[in-house]
């Protein structure tokens, strides 16, 4: 038998490993959007707590994570796309003799890499993703509250403590920044208050203190 001839368990072991390089991947590419992508579905949930605002313990780890997940794809990547010499000649019987395999492997890895770079580019493009622009029309009517915002790391942050603002009721516009962390929003005194305000941004992690308020 040749040398380089594949058997069953040596090649079913070298998909084994590309497998879980691509799982690996996928899961460091998680955990690097973690801390933006969890605090802005429970938004859209309508559900929150204190608790989410400890996610932003991972934003220290993030260029880390994301160098892991280009590492372990640029692996996966070797060994579906190796040249055919590495490859060697499958063993009947062995799962890449079967029709198909090395397709839905590439397929595998695609998708993978498409739903990482979703991920982990998400943080960056929410807030143009989801931009609302803001009728401001009654303005006279309404009254301006400033805050301090603790516990944001990145744009998607500033998105999704707007977003749990402008859903309250009487609250016309919410312009969250991330340097300085802050909010400034206009609002109806009428019809919400400013405890309204510091509750919904502590259900989705953060914690808003008003600084001096205008009128």
């Amino acid at each position: 038998m040749s040398s380089n001839l594949k058997t069953p368990k040596s090649h079913d072991k070298e998909l084994n490993t590309t497998k879980w390089g691509i799982i690996g991947a996928i899961g460091a590419a998680v955990a690097a959007s973690v801390c933006c992508v969890v605090p802005l579905v429970l938004v859209f949930l309508g559900i929150g707590g204190a608790w989410a605002g400890s996610l932003s313990a991972f934003e220290p780890f993030r260029p880390y994570l994301m160098i892991l997940t280009a590492i372990l794809l640029g692996f996966a990547f070797y060994r579906v796309y190796r040249h055919p010499a590495e490859s060697a000649i499958c063993e009947p019987g062995s799962a890449c003799a079967k029709p198909g395999t090395d397709k839905r492997n590439k397929m595998f890895l695609w998708f993978a890499t498409v739903g990482a770079v979703l991920l982990l580019g998400f943080p960056y493009a929410a807030p143009a993703i989801f931009a609302v622009h803001e009728d401001v029309s009654t303005v006279q009517q309404l009254e301006v509250a400033n805050f301090d915002v603790t516990g944001m790391t990145c744009n998607s942050c500033t998105f999704t403590v707007e977003k749990s603002l402008t859903s309250l009721d009487g609250v016309e516009s919410a312009d969250v920044t991330l340097a300085p962390p802050s909010a400034s929003i206009q609002y109806d005194p009428s019809k919400v208050s400013i405890e309204d305000m510091i509750e919904a941004t502590g259900r989705v992690g953060y914690t808003t203190v008003e600084t001096t308020p205008e009128k």
